[in-house]
């Protein structure tokens, strides 16, 4: 039956859509008269969603509560469930959350651990295995608002999260932190490093934490942070990179990564951005960088650096949540304030063929990218302040269109062109700082084979040794003849 009527919610308008559509989602709340409504308000009216007014509803003839729109539903005889596809729900289990996660918020390490130490995680169930003569330092999956523990000398703690069980270990300080590039002691310990995922992915998945698990067999020892921006694992994450407002999910990621003790405290941290992942996180330094942790390198894979003129197509037709998004993104209302704060690719979709419309109402990317008349010098400043910008481009890649877009390329698909990025005024004025960073050579056009997020074990594992590691190392070239990956001038 949903499939049959897919075609037809497709076809509604997006205030409809919205109504019809996010409520199981628990996106955004559309008030009676079309518009989002504010429940902060004293008049507000929480919609009902179909089910009956409660005759002993906080408000009569509204639903402003969860019990409310559950009890409406009871009513009519309408199956809830949990009831978090109510807005109003979520609201309440949000507020709930924040409090729980509030009331465990305790004191946390520094940047400071040992070097060359062996890292060893357990998932729930596992047996437990004997330790080793090594001592375990695992990494740790964080997400906003931060998880934190107590630091005590050679102890094991166990950490809940989601439903995962995580080992970690926290060493005793062994190592100075170091304070500056000029320092004369440089500790062997690696870097931490930030992962954010991309469109339909979340923190939790096995992909990205087996990223995390390859960083630390790599640089043994090192911290790895997982990003959620929402601060919930799971499909909550997933929904969330669909819909949200890409603003204020990098302001939340901002103040996570800078209430991280051990990022704070680090002499920098790398970061490790997949799909549109990359252009957020940079997005973090651009917004972020003179303040919050500081990026020394920053890799990106099949990002999307100058925009979208597609949107990707969907795995399955029964992919409700890219489904939704997809008909929002082709619908003339593409610019409106409320799909450019609220769908996520639809704020880094760029069309040069709309491109006054672009520079106007575009939430996130015309910003990012510097591209109004009034530029944020900031932005350029802290671009330019990164050791190496890595971007890697699929030479397969028929997800990203256009996929030269990774390299700000723009091309001009009409009249079949591809200008390079050292060819465009955001190059050749500067607006972002690229400029800068190339005459340093902190600039890495690279491309390995296969298509949007199809990576190689052998490719990470270059790239990472390269890349990634301690504070102060000589940067090096990736072994192309080894790892098949292609370095481009573009």
């Amino acid at each position: 039956m949903l499939l049959s009527t897919l075609p037809v919610l497709l076809a509604l308008p997006f205030t409809i859509l919205s109504a019809l559509v996010v409520p199981g989602l628990a996106l955004f709340e559309i008030g009676a008269d079309g518009e989002i409504a504010d429940w902060t308000r004293p008049d507000y009216c929480g919609q009902c969603y179909g089910g009956t007014p409660p005759p002993d509803a906080v408000k009569p003839g509204c639903c402003n509560t969860c019990e409310d729109a559950k009890h409406s539903y009871r009513l009519i005889g309408w199956v809830y469930g949990d009831g978090l596809g109510f807005p109003q729900c979520e609201r309440e289990h949000r507020a709930h959350e924040q409090l729980r996660e509030a009331q465990r918020h305790e004191g946390v390490p520094s940047y400071t651990t040992s070097s060359a130490r062996r890292s060893k995680t357990c998932t729930a169930g596992e047996p437990e295995e004997e330790d080793s003569a090594y001592d375990l330092l695992g990494f740790k999956k964080a997400m906003y608002p931060s998880i934190v523990e107590e630091i005590v000398e050679e102890i094991v703690e166990e950490l809940v999260e989601e439903d995962e069980w995580v080992r970690i270990t926290r060493l005793s300080h062994q190592f100075p932190i170091v304070v500056g590039v000029d320092s004369e002691e440089v500790s062997d310990d690696p870097l931490p490093v930030v992962i954010w995922h991309g469109l339909g992915d979340s923190a939790d998945a096995d992909g990205i934490k087996d990223v995390a698990k390859l960083i630390d067999e790599i640089h043994p020892g090192t911290y790895t942070y997982l990003i959620a921006p929402t601060g919930k694992a799971g499909s909550a994450d997933r929904q969330a990179s669909f819909f949200g407002n890409v603003t204020e999910q990098i302001e939340q990621v901002c103040h996570a990564l800078a209430n991280d003790n051990i990022l704070r405290t680090a002499p920098a941290i790398d970061a490790v951005g997949f799909s549109q992942g990359g252009q957020f996180l940079r997005g973090y330094v651009e917004r972020c960088g003179d303040w919050a942790p500081r990026v020394r390198s920053l890799i990106t894979f099949g990002s999307q650096h100058n925009g979208i003129a597609e949107f990707q197509k969907c795995a399955s037709a029964t992919d409700w949540i890219c489904q939704g998004a997809n008909a929002l993104l082709k619908s003339s209302t593409v610019w409106s304030t409320f799909v450019q704060s609220r769908l996520v690719p639809a704020q880094y979709y760029r069309a040069i063929d709309d491109y006054d419309n672009y520079l106007e109402h575009s939430n996130f990317l015309a910003d990012i990218n510097n591209e109004r008349a009034l530029k944020n010098t900031t932005y350029a400043d802290n671009l330019a302040a990164l050791e190496k910008f890595v971007m890697v481009v699929f030479r397969d890649d028929q997800t990203v269109i256009p996929k030269e877009s990774g390299w700000f390329a723009e091309v001009n698909a009409t009249a079949a062109t591809v200008t390079k990025l050292r060819d465009r005024p955001i190059y050749k004025d500067d607006w972002i700082g690229l400029k800068r960073l190339d005459e340093k050579d902190g600039l890495e056009f690279l491309s390995v084979q296969g298509e949007h997020m199809q990576l190689k074990t052998k490719d990470l594992k270059d790239l990472f040794a390269t890349y990634l590691g301690p504070f102060g190392k000589e940067f090096g070239v990736p072994q192309v003849d080894v790892a098949g990956i292609w370095r481009t001038e573009f």
